[in-house]
């Protein structure tokens, strides 16, 4: 066994994880593996924190171990209200208050190799006006704890109304701006212990692609303008406050229904 992975539904409000990392670790005081093993856990950090509390107690012991590795990922794509918005029950507050204490667990363990940390983001029609702020936000963590952030991610094709195709070929310029500010602050790739933001920027080349599409699918739209008024009315939220820079392509979107 040489990846262990702890994906959810949300790993780190779930009681049952604690006690397997423990017997994991546990195992592994007295064998010897010769390769590393790794323990992954793909979480949205919006961790109440009793339980926040928890994990964090636990990353020294994981990394503690010589043949244990952690590969952290968050699930993020934006910053502030908009994450409250795109992702359901996020508290952004919460969310970057966790990330500072995760970071300063991180800045005192001597033994950082063992840890790889990533944000794993689902690139949607919602965050692209906000990717060249999120990237910015990225590096500004990366600088001041001095931490190599993998990038990981996709970019959402169902449901069609969240596609990034579906936007209007000008907000392209958000994309190559994002690629921009990864390819000047991108780390020696021998920094990140999995994967690198070449790979990353790659994806992002791919989602420029389908925004430079002119073939827009008109169904995808009309269904955009009318999940949005659900959304709204469900959650009580406000799309015009929330996304400003996409409120010219939602009317445009209304007026196909």
């Amino acid at each position: 066994v040489r990846i262990i992975g702890f994906i959810g539904g949300e790993p780190l409000i779930i009681d049952k994880l604690y006690s397997y990392i423990d017997r994991i670790l546990r195992k592994y005081e007295t064998v010897d593996l010769g390769h590393k093993l790794v323990i992954a856990i793909v979480t949205n950090f919006n961790t109440p924190k009793l339980y926040f509390d928890k994990f964090l107690d636990l990353v020294p012991k994981i990394v503690s171990n010589k043949w244990i590795r952690l590969d952290l990922s968050v699930s993020l794509e934006a910053v502030g209200n908009r994450t409250e918005f795109i992702r359901t029950n996020s508290n952004w507050h919460r969310i970057e208050s966790n990330l500072s204490e995760f970071f300063k667990v991180y800045e005192t363990l001597s033994n950082k190799k063992q840890i790889s940390f990533n944000f794993m983001t689902a690139i949607n029609a919602l965050c692209i006006t906000d990717l060249p702020n999120f990237y910015s936000w990225v590096v500004d963590k990366q600088k001041a704890y001095d931490i190599p952030i993998n990038l990981r991610g996709s970019q959402v094709v169902f449901p069609e109304w969240l596609s990034p195709s579906i936007l209007p070929e000008e907000l392209d310029d958000k994309v190559l701006r994002s690629i921009d500010i990864l390819n000047v602050n991108k780390l020696e790739k021998n920094r990140y212990l999995s994967g690198n933001w070449d790979d990353y920027i790659n994806l992002l080349r791919e989602v420029s692609k389908g925004i430079q599409r002119t073939d827009k699918d008109i169904n995808a739209r009309k269904s955009f303008a009318r999940n949005i008024d659900i959304l709204c009315s469900r959650r009580k939220l406000n799309f015009h406050d929330t996304f400003p820079d996409l409120i010219n392509f939602y009317e445009v979107c209304k007026n196909y229904e």
